[in-house]
């Protein structure tokens, strides 16, 4: 099985190079998928060695609008896995909003100091450096304390008081309500706050995986049994998280990291993130995955 995981599909976003919007990608995709490997959904990823399944992380309101007919239109189930605590908000992700204030805000500033470390912001290759290394930083922080340190960036940034982008938003729980009753959509957990979970206390992991089962239970009116954590990294989890993943009552977990804590356990199930890619990438992405986690030579079609 070769399970994506993708973002955003979204025409307003600055990554794509102008000519074909990532929603036709996506387009490409789905119907590339559906007419060359079998599409099963992430809950039945036992049932197919050589088949393809659809994943989405974050819970941006682009997966309602944007992805969503596409998957209908073409027949594809799909997981959503959603962060919590910003359903019904207008405000970005923390790690969206690190990179816009470091990138475009404090245009008159040369340096940042933040998490206790100053860092040039000089030139363009610098600020992106200092994102890289704030988020890093932010990673190991609580919630409490990214937020204070976001606060100050944004005095830094002189961005208080703009607009979140529209393009960031996240679904609102009628939104999230609509798409959970499509019969192709399974909803699936990435936490309250999208944090690296694993580098939490076990109070705190227990309080992420808890609460926002919970509350998608409780919005969707369906059993939430499957989770992703956020990031993916070998580091974003632990033998802890997994435990307390089976103790909750959730059936499977993905990560995006090809190293395994468990070999075969269903709390460690591997993806591969695609984003606006060719379809020739797109292939190469499906079949390198099946090669690693099964050990099989590539098809010739």
């Amino acid at each position: 099985m070769s399970v994506l995981c993708y973002h955003k599909i979204d025409d307003d976003c600055a990554d794509w190079n102008g000519i074909v919007t990532p929603t036709d990608v996506f387009r490409r995709h789905m119907e590339y998928i559906v007419e060359n490997y079998e599409v099963l959904p992430t809950s039945e990823i036992e049932k197919g060695e050589r088949a393809v399944s659809i994943s989405f992380d974050d819970g941006y309101a682009d997966g309602y609008y944007n992805a969503l007919p596409i998957l209908e239109e073409y027949g594809v189930p799909a997981t959503f896995f959603v962060s919590t605590a910003r359903i019904g908000s207008s405000e970005e992700d923390w790690c969206n909003e690190l990179s816009r204030l470091i990138i475009e805000g404090g245009i008159r500033n040369n340096e940042v100091c933040a998490c206790g470390i100053r860092l040039s912001t000089e030139s363009r290759l610098d600020r992106r450096w200092a994102n890289r290394q704030l988020f890093k930083f932010m990673l190991d922080m609580d919630v409490e304390s990214r937020n204070r340190e976001m606060g100050l960036l944004r005095e830094w940034s002189g961005t208080e008081g703009r607009q979140p982008r529209r393009q960031f938003r996240m679904l609102n729980q009628e939104e999230l309500k609509e798409l959970s009753q499509s019969p192709l959509v399974t909803i699936g957990s990435h936490t309250v706050n999208h944090p690296s979970i694993g580098r939490l206390s076990i109070s705190d992991q227990l309080y992420e995986l808890a609460e926002s089962k919970d509350l998608l239970e409780r919005l969707t009116g369906s059993s939430v049994t499957q989770f992703a954590y956020p990031f993916g990294g070998l580091s974003d989890y632990s033998e802890e998280t997994m435990d307390l993943l089976q103790r909750l009552g959730y059936e499977r977990a993905f990560s995006t990291t090809r190293k395994c804590y468990r070999r075969n356990s269903p709390y460690e199930i591997c993806r591969r993130c695609v984003g606006n890619v060719a379809i020739n990438e797109l292939k190469q992405a499906i079949k390198s995955q099946w090669n690693e986690q099964f050990q099989l030579e590539p098809q010739q079609e």
